[in-house]
């Protein structure tokens, strides 16, 4: 017999909400997560991979349980960057669906303005979600008031220490109140995770819902490469992969910019992002990458962190990450729920020493760069499969006709394709 949300133990109004919203049947995490929350008081540790509805882990159980005729803020969500926060609000609003329940973003970047003005006005109950230095900005000036809060989340705990946010978030801890439950969410739990937990956590749960899930499908490979033809080999390797769809990862700002702006100039279908672009700037990307708008995503680290985009074909590393852990959460944003994927790393010769690190952990790939000869047969046959699969329109078949009356079909196809694709099949690009 399947996991349903009813026989987790929901209210019914929550389970009607979630199958009108088409969530039906619940994952590994919140099949594991969600009674533990209704039935227990204690405080709790939660593993789970990214992308696998954490938020719904303790979001859904955390509105079913919430008094709506209680004023205040009921609950507070800590997340490592705003775009994740972002998401996780977003989600929170789908669940509470209409319940009177209000939801507020606490994120730099954003207005401020209009924070304290919601703040303010706290007249129902309330989740509020953000970033460690937003969040501790308001509670350091009185803005947020959590003397009724009852539950304290932190969201991608591993990443938040990675991030150097330890000191922030013990100095959140302390306007807190005592009796809380305290639930921390995490990808990996490593000693230092454990360690905190230690410190915030109260004789905590753990709950694994790592045991059951499937393990990634991500071809791992390695390039080696010269730092001055980097590029060339890039744009290279990008064509010989059809349908590509991925985030290519610099470790500094400096190099997300001058790559996306190197990459738009050659004809590629880029948005970039990194933390020192505005929020507006950071969404606009986001949801451009998201519908598939562009297909290329230039990223750092700590911009990619909680993102949550399905599909992603490829992940690219310009240069060697620094670290296993770095490396691992890169890569895993690729080959997801069953799907396979592929991950490539760019080797420079000083680069080697730090790489054979990794190799020791990993089975990574070597591979050749594809010559020109071989990109522009893959790109050949790539725009075949797509003129096969279009669906023309009336226009373009009268159009054709009329083409035909006056040159026979071979010239006339190759005056076209040379008039408007000398581009895409020009040899020296490679």
């Amino acid at each position: 017999m399947s996991i349903t949300f009813e026989s987790l133990g929901l209210g019914e109004a929550m389970v009607s909400s979630l199958e009108k919203r088409g969530y039906n049947t619940p994952t590994d995490i919140q099949g594991l997560l969600i009674p533990e929350f209704l039935n227990e008081s204690m405080d709790m540790i939660a593993q789970a991979a990214t992308g696998t509805g954490k938020t719904g882990a303790f979001g859904i159980p955390l509105i079913d349980q919430m008094d709506v005729n209680r004023k205040g803020v009921h609950a507070l969500v800590l997340a490592p960057t705003r775009e994740l926060a972002s998401q996780v609000a977003k989600e929170l609003v789908k669940f509470a669906g209409k319940r009177q329940i209000n939801v507020i973003e606490l994120c730099g970047g954003q207005g401020m303005r209009e924070q304290i003005q919601q703040l303010k006005k706290v007249t129902r109950a309330t989740i509020a979600v953000g970033t460690p230095g937003r969040v501790l900005d308001h509670l350091d000036k009185k803005r947020l008031n959590t003397k009724g809060l009852t539950h304290f989340i932190i969201d991608e705990v591993d990443e938040m220490l990675n991030f150097g946010f330890k000191e922030d978030m013990d100095r959140i801890v302390e306007y807190l109140p005592t009796e809380r439950r305290t639930i921390i969410l995490s990808a990996t739990l490593p000693s230092f995770v454990m360690k905190v937990a230690k410190a915030y956590l109260h004789n905590p749960k753990v709950i694994n819902a790592m045991a059951n899930a499937p393990k990634p499908d991500i071809s791992e490979q390695f390039y080696r490469v010269k730092r001055v033809s980097k590029f060339q080999l890039l744009c290279r390797v990008m064509d010989s992969m059809v349908g590509f769809y991925g985030f290519i990862f610099c470790n500094t700002k400096r190099e997300v910019d001058e790559l996306a702006e190197k990459l738009i100039k050659s004809g590629y279908p880029v948005e970039s992002l990194h933390g020192d672009l505005s929020q507006a700037q950071r969404n606009r990307a986001f949801e451009k990458f998201k519908t598939k708008q562009c297909k290329i995503l230039v990223v750092t680290d700590v911009a990619a962190r909680g993102i949550d985009v399905k599909n992603i074909s490829h992940v690219i590393n310009t240069a060697v990450p620094q670290n296993l852990e770095v490396y691992t959460h890169r890569i895993g944003r690729t080959g997801r729920a069953g799907q396979s994927g592929v991950a490539i790393t760019f080797v420079t010769e000083n680069q080697m020493g730090k790489f054979k690190r990794l190799l020791k952990t990993r089975t990574i790939k070597r591979m050749e760069i594809p010559n020109a000869k071989d990109v522009m047969k893959i790109k050949q046959t790539s725009f075949i499969e797509q003129l096969q699969q279009l669906d023309t329109k009336p226009f373009y078949n009268d159009l054709a006709n009329e083409i035909l009356n006056d040159l026979n079909p071979e010239q006339a196809l190759a005056s076209i394709l040379q008039l408007r694709c000398s581009d895409i099949f020009n040899k020296r690009n490679y």
